[in-house]
């Protein structure tokens, strides 16, 4: 319910609907929330395991935007929640431009640094004199935390740019123009983004392990851009075959050890050019809570693939020990790019562009 009082010193709460509020957009100094955007998803108490934002999202913010499109400017929004990391339930306001958390005040709970369940206040408060709630501000939002992450979309897009400038370093090279790239996306799955990539001009071949995804990716590409591996043979390809090579989120479901540096070792075979490794890396995040968080989202992400997360998680590595590993294989790492986490996946990655 939303109540509303139309004079502080004369009228007493009365209860309306939403509807009802319809019109008071920036005319609310104070909007004080005890439990509606808890009803409509904004719940994370990880480590009891109730990720209900993660499954609605879309609900969520859309949810604290039609309270923060209420708050007048520099107004303020107070709310009651509860869960952890508070980092994260911050991150879900401060998603909005010109929105800040001045205060996340803690009613019960362990101590700060600790896992447990947390009750908790934040103070909202719009600090910029031209913000403007309107629905291009939410839409904004859902692109960059949800949609493009659900779609894999900011991933092509971030491949898309780093293809677009090893072109341009090949076409001053050959000094030739508009060259496409003969791009091997080993793992690439369905071919969803090779797709995008095909459509940008280069030329791509999908190399995967999964017989179904193959099916899927050769109706997307045709059947001689998709090659089905078996996972331990060396790869069907000559040598020096092709411009880029890319292991994106790949390296982390292969076991055991030997089996993942044979493919580094193949990738620098058959590429000519530069191998391109995007890999998850919750020791990036910004805090210990952020971080337990993200370890606990790629935890997860393995079961689908029927891998045990316990086993698995040994292949999350902190960017050093990446480094190491593809020293060991003859692999130099000319850049290095902290990729920051979504609120639909709330865990950074790592790309790296090696030769």
């Amino acid at each position: 319910a939303f109540f509303r009082r139309k004079n502080a010193n004369h009228h007493p709460l009365e209860e309306v609907s939403l509807s009802q509020l319809t019109g008071f957009e920036g005319c609310v100094d104070v909007v004080v929330d005890v439990g509606y955007l808890a009803e409509h998803g904004l719940v994370f108490h990880l480590t009891d395991f109730k990720w209900d934002v993660l499954g609605k999202l879309e609900e969520a913010l859309h949810s604290i935007y039609l309270l923060l499109s209420l708050v007048k400017t520099t107004g303020r929004l107070l709310m009651m929640l509860s869960g952890e990391p508070i980092e994260y339930l911050e991150g879900c306001f401060e998603a909005f431009t010109g929105v800040t958390v001045q205060e996340a005040r803690q009613l019960s709970g362990p101590p700060p640094g600790e896992m447990g369940f947390r009750q908790i206040i934040l103070e909202v408060f719009l600090k910029h004199s031209d913000v403007v709630f309107g629905p291009a501000a939410l839409e904004v939002v859902l692109d960059r935390e949800f949609r493009e992450e659900r779609s894999h979309h900011r991933y092509a897009s971030l491949l898309d740019e780093a293809l677009a400038r090893l072109a341009c370093f090949r076409d001053a090279d050959l000094k030739t123009s508009h060259l496409p790239l003969n791009v091997l996306d080993v793992g690439g799955g369905d071919g969803h983004m090779a797709e995008w990539w095909g459509a940008s001009g280069h030329n791509i071949h999908v190399l995967e392990v999964d017989r179904k995804q193959v099916e899927k990716a050769q109706q997307r590409l045709g059947k001689d851009s998709v090659t089905f591996h078996d996972g331990v043979s060396s790869w069907p390809f000559e040598d020096r075959s092709f411009d880029v090579c890319l292991l994106l989120f790949v390296l982390h479901h292969i076991m055991p050890e030997a089996v993942m540096r044979r493919t580094l070792r193949e990738a620098r075979r058959v590429t000519r050019g530069k191998i391109i490794i995007l890999e998850d890396c919750p020791f990036e995040a910004k805090t210990p809570g952020l971080q337990r968080l993200g370890a606990a989202v790629t935890a997860e992400h393995f079961r689908p693939f029927g891998q045990d997360p316990q086993q698995y998680m040994r292949n999350i590595r902190p960017d050093s020990v990446w480094k190491r590993t593809f020293s060991d294989e003859g692999l130099t790492v000319e850049s290095v790019r902290i990729i920051s986490g979504t609120l639909q996946h709330p865990c950074p990655h790592l790309m790296y562009i090696l030769t």
